[in-house]
C-alpha cells in the first residue's frame, strides 16, 4: 500500500479515508492526542486504505453508491416540501 497521504481535517468525528483521492483525513483531536481510542481511529481509518489497495468489493459498492445517496438527500427535502405545499393546497390547477 503506498501513495497515501495523510491531511488534517476540522471537526470532530470527520475521520475519514476518500478512496477516490486516496487521503486519509484525520481530526485534530485524533492525530494530535496521544491515546490508545486515536490509534484505534487511526487504525480503522487505514484499515479503508488497505481495503482499497486491495480492491475489496463492498468498499467499492459503497463509494459506487455514495453520490446517488447524496443525490438522495438533496431530493428528500424538496419532496417534502412538495408534500407539504400539496397538502396546503386546496386543489391543484389541473387535477
Amino acid at each position: 500500500m503506498s501513495g497515501i497521504q495523510i491531511q488534517g481535517v476540522a471537526g470532530n468525528l470527520t475521520d475519514n479515508y476518500d478512496p477516490r483521492t486516496k487521503i486519509l483525513h484525520l481530526s485534530q483531536a485524533v492525530a494530535q492526542n496521544p491515546s490508545v481510542a486515536s490509534l484505534a481511529v487511526a487504525a480503522h481509518e487505514l484499515g479503508h486504505a488497505q481495503q482499497d489497495a486491495e480492491g475489496y468489493f463492498p468498499l467499492r459498492f459503497r463509494s459506487a453508491l455514495v453520490p446517488m445517496v447524496n443525490i438522495g438527500s438533496y431530493l428528500g427535502w424538496i419532496l417534502i416540501i412538495a408534500g407539504l405545499l400539496a397538502e396546503l393546497m386546496p386543489a391543484w390547477p389541473w387535477a
